[in-house]
């Protein structure tokens, strides 16, 4: 299992919700919580993103709300062994499951 981290991001585009998904050029808005996802994968750290962030017992609860599709979660990957470089993962949250996409802009 390996640690990752993670920055989560809400879409500001109304449309994103279960009718468009997160589109390049979407705005958005960093969420304040960070948690460090454990995973064999960062798609599994994702998954686990995905379940702490819509439990009615979420760390954002009174500030924030659970994610939905169109949102981005950003993966950070732990250095690699032989060069030190830590590479960053995008996904959009899709109607089922994640979609791998470029880093969006700004970001």
């Amino acid at each position: 299992m390996t640690k990752y981290g993670c920055n989560v991001y809400f879409n500001g585009n109304v449309r994103s919700s279960f009718i468009n998904g997160y589109r390049t050029g979407d705005p958005l808005v960093m969420s304040r919580v960070v948690i460090f996802p454990v995973g064999e994968n960062p798609e599994a750290a994702c998954a686990q993103v995905w379940r702490i962030l819509n439990a009615d017992e979420r760390p954002n609860a009174g500030s924030e709300r659970s994610l939905s599709m169109g949102d981005v979660i950003k993966i950070v990957c732990p250095p690699n062994e032989e060069t030190g470089e830590i590479s960053n993962l995008f996904f959009a949250i899709e109607k089922i499951g994640f979609r791998e996409i470029s880093a969006p802009e700004g970001i």
